[in-house]
């Protein structure tokens, strides 16, 4: 990244800022799993992405049936009818919790991600000058440092660890089907599976703890 590609001391202000917080990969895939077979609005929502696929795939000349099919198990999860494992939405073909990060990161997002080319553009925005890095969860006591010199924020440590609470709109599932397997129970295979599955993501959080480490610092 170089020496020059960031130099907050000497940001005219007010400054056009962008804040990026990112999280472990393999973190974040499973955190989108357990969410999504237990709250109904997973596969609501357009933002979670797995309802607007199937409606691109119904629509789409080139129809995948792996989004649409996803959509639908995901449905029969959330209605108790037949059990989604962490291993089968893991693996079902273009699954949109993979490289998430990345997509989001890049610009790119929902019916546009899949045609590539979403971790150069996402790597050149997180050195942007202009992106405030943060690893909220993952270097707390760096990112506050940087949330207190970049952007003003004065919060303490118990503030910044405090969890937002639940959205009323975070509509539980009262019927859904136990996740399998439990959120405790995960391997370290499956782990490693996450990883393969998410290059991008990962490289991207790569380059983020360095900034943020070499930021804080």
């Amino acid at each position: 990244t170089g020496s020059g590609f960031y130099n907050a001391a000497h940001r005219e202000q007010p400054a056009d800022l962008i804040v990026v917080n990112l999280r472990d990969p393999v973190e974040r895939v499973l955190s989108e799993y357990y969410f999504c077979v237990t709250r109904r609005n997973c596969a609501q929502q357009i933002q979670w992405d797995y309802r607007l696929f199937r409606t691109w795939a119904n629509k789409s000349a080139s129809t995948d049936t792996g989004l649409r099919g996803l959509h639908e198990r995901l449905e029969e999860h959330l209605a108790g009818k037949r059990r989604l494992s962490l291993r089968e939405w893991l693996r079902w073909p273009g699954n949109p919790a993979h490289d998430r990060m990345s997509h989001y990161v890049s610009g790119l997002r929902y019916g546009e991600f899949w045609t590539g080319g979403a971790l150069a553009d996402a790597l050149r925005n997180l050195c942007d000058a202009r992106a405030v890095v943060l690893l909220s969860v993952d270097l707390p006591e760096e990112s506050r440092a940087l949330a207190r010199y970049e952007l003003g924020w004065q919060t303490t440590a118990e503030e910044w660890a405090r969890h937002r609470e639940r959205h009323w709109r975070w509509t539980e599932a009262p019927d859904h089907l136990p996740p399998a397997p439990a959120r405790t129970a995960v391997s370290d295979e499956i782990r490693a599976e996450i990883r393969a599955r998410n290059p991008n993501d990962v490289l991207l959080y790569d380059l983020a703890r360095k900034i943020v480490l070499s930021r804080a610092a």
